[in-house]
């Protein structure tokens, strides 16, 4: 038994905490899941529980949260969070982990069924990333395939990033990015596509219901929508050169 009630009872609420994160991830649908408790509950458990394991639980816990706070202060909030991902949190983590499992070790029967059982949903919670991870490669695949079978001579991409999705298929393809400091109604633009000798041109953009961007010199033609991923859909617009 735990021989400080009261420690145990905050264990057992971030515990139960850390559940209800995870399982309100697993119920709404495959998608990237954000957060070192939702992801990691064992990290929570352990950085709570580490009072009872003296000054060196107190010392390695001390490190974790200061780690956690200097990230969270200091870091660049961006996009990209699938890809990036809480990287600079790994070593507050990895505490929390040593952390809890050494709490496993010193603790009764209870807490070891508390560590099974957030280390189950940890793995649980990882599964349905990778599962993710699958299906939006999948996903994503048909959509850059059907943008490569689009009949324009050049699609022009209103993010950058969203184009380099294409992978190798980008290679054989006629595809432009418009840079942040251009937009596509630029003259810049018209510039170049006349330069290239292109009449017929289709802009991707993610789809957000708004207004119908401007290309200009051309005039719009027709729009088509394109599913994605997660909800997440495509817009093309297409322009011809006017006249």
């Amino acid at each position: 038994a735990d021989a400080d009630p009261r420690r145990a009872r905050r264990a057992l609420v971030v515990s139960a905490a850390a559940l209800v994160a995870g399982l309100v991830d697993l119920v709404t649908g495959l998608r990237f899941v954000p957060g070192l408790v939702a992801t990691t509950p064992l990290a929570a458990y352990g950085l709570v529980r580490a009072p009872r394991l003296g000054r060196r639980g107190r010392a390695v816990a001390v490190v974790a949260l200061g780690g956690a706070v200097g990230v969270w202060i200091t870091q660049f909030l961006g996009g990209a969070g699938p890809q990036w991902g809480g990287r600079y949190l790994l070593t507050s983590g990895a505490c929390g982990l040593a952390l809890a499992a050494a709490s496993s070790v010193a603790g009764g029967s209870g807490a070891r069924r508390v560590f099974v059982a957030l280390a189950v949903m940890g793995l649980a919670v990882t599964a349905v990333g990778v599962v993710w991870t699958v299906e939006r490669t999948r996903a994503t695949a048909a959509a850059m395939a059907r943008l490569a079978d689009r009949p324009e001579e050049v699609l022009v991409f209103e993010d950058g990033f969203l184009a380099r999705e294409g992978g190798p298929l980008v290679l054989d393809e006629h595809w432009l990015a418009v840079p942040d400091t251009l937009t596509p109604d630029a003259p810049a633009l018209a510039d170049l596509l006349t330069t290239l000798g292109v009449e017929r041109v289709g802009l991707v953009e993610r789809e957000r219901g708004q207004e119908p961007a401007l290309v200009a010199g051309h005039r719009p033609v027709g729009v088509d929508r394109i599913e994605w991923v997660s909800g997440l859909a495509l817009r093309v617009s297409t322009y011809e050169l006017a006249p």
